[in-house]
């Protein structure tokens, strides 16, 4: 059925090494290819950050969006996530999650 017209559309098969697949219609001109949406890199951490937090202390991810709302939270995982000096954040559960940043490594030389 290689360029077949079905419904004033012209359409070609497609073969694999299983059979015929489904009709794919040609490409036009107009077409392109879909634009990749670039994200925020604090975003990506974020989100990071969140996956992490709901897969260790398999809680709701609203739990986990508690810290990067509640000032207190929201300062030491910005930090911790900006800042290459502040290498380890505690995050604790009493009975709601909290966050508290370690020191700043310093390195003596």
């Amino acid at each position: 059925m290689d360029g077949a017209c079905l419904g004033g559309k012209a359409y070609t098969s497609v073969w694999s090494s299983r059979g015929p697949c489904a009709a794919t219609p040609p490409k036009m001109a107009e077409e392109e290819a879909p634009k990749v949406v670039q994200r925020d890199p604090d975003d990506i951490l974020k989100d990071w950050f969140k996956a992490r937090v709901v897969s260790s202390f398999k809680c709701k991810p609203e739990a986990a969006d508690v810290l990067l709302t509640n000032d207190a939270n929201r300062v030491a995982v910005e930090t911790f996530l900006n800042n290459e000096q502040c290498q380890r954040l505690l995050v604790f559960s009493d009975p709601d999650l909290k966050a508290v940043r370690v020191g700043f490594w310093r390195s003596v030389l």
